[in-house]
């Protein structure tokens, strides 16, 4: 991966965990890597609209940092398919592709507000900081206790360990 692809890798992934804490989702780890990203974590006590929003902050987050469009549009595939498979878990319902990215956008756009606020941002910079030293220590991933400092800085998003 490039500097500039953790960077943005770095943020999606901290733009995910943050807003998934602040719908009260517990986190197990957080990890960017050169095959996937992935986070540890269960959306079940999310509903299914704050989901949307969790599923598009990734995407959102490069929006706001000037990603172009396709580039972060490309690296939220995994995003849009994991809305698209609790979206059926949940409602039984299977969405068209169409249906699927439209909610994912709805979901990306809701999250913006949310991503922006000053304190949350703070959080988001500094998870986003951290993913970037793990990833170049060889680490590539941050666990729960980590995740909960580093959170635990602005009062209200710290998870339950």
């Amino acid at each position: 991966m490039t500097p500039r692809d953790i960077h943005f890798a770095s943020y999606h992934q901290a733009a995910h965990v943050v807003s998934a804490l602040l719908f009260g989702c517990r986190i197990e780890y957080v990890e960017i890597g050169n095959e996937a990203d992935k986070i540890g974590w269960n959306l079940d006590s999310v509903s299914l609209r704050d989901t949307e929003t969790v599923c598009g902050a990734g995407f959102e987050m490069e929006r706001i940092l000037g990603r172009r469009h396709e580039l972060s549009w490309n690296r939220s595939d995994d995003d849009r398919v994991l809305l698209g498979t609790i979206h059926t878990d949940r409602t039984g319902e299977t969405l068209t592709k169409v249906e699927r990215d439209a909610r994912f956008t709805a979901g990306a756009d809701s999250s913006r507000s949310l991503l922006e606020h000053g304190r949350v941002r703070g959080v988001i910079d500094k998870l986003a900081e951290e993913l970037n030293d793990a990833y170049h220590r060889g680490e590539r991933r941050l666990e729960a206790k980590q995740i909960s400092e580093i959170t635990a800085l602005v009062a209200g998003v710290a998870p339950a360990i």
